[in-house]
C-alpha cells in the first residue's frame, strides 16, 4: 500500500516540475520561460510606473482672494398672488455697473425638516458683497428661485414659496432661543 501512495506521490511531483505542463520552471533551471510564469511577466513589464499626470483639482478665483462685505440695505416684498418673495438690492456704489454673471446664489432646503436658507454673492470691483439668511422666514422651492440684474441697477432675487398663502412677514425667521432660569425665551 505504501508503494501505491509513493507511486502516485512521485507522479504528483512530475507533473508539477515538468516545464511543458506550467509547473515550476518559468525561466529559472528547468528551462525556457513560460508565458504564465512569474519571471516572463516581469521580464516584459517595465520596472517604472509611468509619472502622474497633474490634474487641476480647483481654481481659486479672484472673488476668493477679495474681502466680504455683507448687504445690510435691501427691500422686502412678498407676493402672495404669484406665491413667491422678492428681495430688491440697489446696486450702487462698488456694485454699480454689475451684470448677471457677477452673482452667484444658492438656496437650500433641510432634506428633513421645513428650514431653508439662501447666500447670493454679488463681486463688485473692490468686495464681495454677500445677502444670507442661514434660515428663512417660510418654506421655498429652491429649484424654482432665480436673480437677475436690471438695466436700473437693481438685484431682484425671487424665492418660490412652497406654500402660497403663508405669509412672510420679514426675510430671516425669528429664532427664539430656550427659556433658562434668568431669561432669555419664552416659559413654558
Amino acid at each position: 500500500m505504501e508503494n501505491v501512495a509513493d507511486a502516485a506521490l512521485a507522479e504528483d511531483m512530475a507533473i508539477k516540475l515538468s516545464p511543458d505542463l506550467g509547473g515550476g520552471g518559468g525561466g529559472g533551471a528547468g528551462g525556457a520561460p513560460k508565458e504564465s510564469g512569474y519571471h516572463y511577466w516581469h521580464s516584459k513589464v517595465g520596472t517604472e510606473a509611468p509619472p502622474p499626470e497633474p490634474k487641476l483639482l480647483a481654481s481659486e478665483t479672484a472673488a476668493a482672494s477679495m474681502p466680504e462685505k455683507s448687504i445690510t440695505s435691501f427691500a422686502f416684498m412678498d407676493d402672495e398672488d404669484d406665491g413667491v418673495v422678492k428681495v430688491y438690492v440697489t446696486l450702487e456704489g462698488d456694485l454699480a455697473g454689475v451684470g448677471d454673471d457677477a452673482v452667484d446664489a444658492k438656496f437650500d432646503k433641510a432634506p428633513y425638516g421645513p428650514e431653508c436658507s439662501m447666500e447670493v454673492r454679488v463681486r463688485g470691483a473692490h468686495f464681495v458683497h454677500v445677502l444670507a439668511a442661514e434660515r428663512l422666514c417660510g418654506v421655498i422651492v429652491p429649484g424654482e428661485c432665480k436673480h437677475k440684474v436690471t438695466k436700473k441697477g437693481k438685484l431682484v432675487v425671487t424665492m418660490k414659496k412652497e406654500n402660497k398663502q403663508e405669509p412672510w412677514e420679514q426675510l430671516r425667521s425669528k429664532v427664539q432661543l430656550p427659556f433658562r432660569r434668568g431669561g432669555g425665551g419664552n416659559p413654558r
